[in-house]
C-alpha cells in the first residue's frame, strides 16, 4: 500500500467535518435570530402593557366624565372627588434619562 496516510483523514471524513461545521454555523445564526425575536417580542408586550394601563387610567379618570372637565373645581369636595382616581407616577430624572415612560 503505497503512500503514507494518516488515519481518519480520508475524503469522507473531511466532507463530514465541513458539513458539520456548516450545520453548527447555521444553528448559531438561527439561535441568535431567535434571541433577537424574543427580545423584540418582549419589548412589544411591554409597550402594549404600558399603553393598556395608560388608556385604563385615562378612561377611568373622573375628569373625563364631567360636563366641563377643563374648568377648575368649585368646591373642596369636588376637588377631592376629581383627585380620587389613580394618579400617574412621574419617574425620577434618572429613570427618565434611561427612557422610562410616565405611568
Amino acid at each position: 500500500m503505497g503512500g503514507t496516510r494518516r488515519p481518519g483523514m480520508n475524503r469522507t471524513n473531511r466532507m463530514n467535518k465541513t458539513k458539520r461545521s456548516a450545520a453548527i454555523a447555521w444553528l448559531v445564526r438561527f439561535g441568535r435570530a431567535l434571541v433577537r425575536l424574543a427580545v423584540k417580542l418582549r419589548e412589544l408586550v411591554r409597550e402594549l402593557n404600558y399603553w393598556q394601563r395608560r388608556s385604563a387610567i385615562l378612561a377611568l379618570a373622573p375628569d373625563r366624565h364631567l360636563p366641563h372637565p377643563e374648568r377648575a373645581p368649585e368646591t373642596f369636595s369636588e376637588f377631592m372627588a376629581r383627585t380620587s382616581g389613580p394618579l400617574l407616577r412621574e419617574p425620577s430624572w434618572k429613570a427618565r434619562l434611561a427612557g422610562r415612560l410616565v405611568g
